[in-house]
């Protein structure tokens, strides 16, 4: 049947997906330790260009126009603390961040030891 057809397709492209995870299957046994491997793609990430592509996001997600220049603009025009902003954020996201008096004029307000951990945000559950 055609559910049966569906289930098989599903099961040989996870046991595809868990051999490429895997190193292909070829042998060769893995890593043989810890990760080290980092990644920069954060780093060279602007105020400018985040604001850029969160103006992005908002409009093919939404289709909504933010009609703010920046997060300071945007601020100084609702009336917004940073702060406030930043907590709801977190709030919403899941991401933990550590306590301490965060100093948004400068260029770059956070640094990586910031984010204390990533919890999931579950926003809806069936109680049986």
């Amino acid at each position: 049947t055609d559910t049966e057809e569906i289930v098989s397709d599903e099961v040989a492209a996870t046991k595809k997906k868990s051999k490429k995870k895997k190193g292909g299957g070829s042998g060769g046994g893995g890593a043989s330790g810890p990760v080290t491997k980092t990644t920069s793609a954060g780093k060279d990430l602007s105020q400018e260009k985040l604001w850029k592509l969160l103006v992005e996001d908002v409009l093919q997600h939404f289709l909504y126009t933010l009609e703010y220049n920046s997060v300071t603009h945007m601020c100084t025009t609702c009336g917004v603390s940073k702060v406030s902003l930043l907590r709801e954020f977190c709030n919403k996201t899941g991401v933990q961040i550590t306590l301490k008096d965060y100093k948004f004029s400068l260029t770059a307000p956070f640094n990586e030891g910031d984010c204390a951990c990533i919890v999931p945000v579950v926003k809806h559950t069936d109680f049986k």
